[in-house]
């Protein structure tokens, strides 16, 4: 059996957790995203991926 790894990322809606998650995503990894204010966390994850 194989295991996926799943990168969890703090802080995903300012500044460098933004970056790390969209090099992670780019990269085929997959993400758990959490910031301390869902508004900007939800408003950056649509620049993370292609629509």
């Amino acid at each position: 059996m194989t295991e996926k790894k799943v990168w969890f990322i703090t802080g995903a809606g300012r500044c460098l957790g933004t970056d790390i998650a969209r090099e992670a995503l780019a990269a085929g990894r997959r993400v758990v995203a959490t910031g301390r204010r869902p508004v900007e966390t939800d408003q950056r994850r649509g620049t993370w991926l292609d629509p």
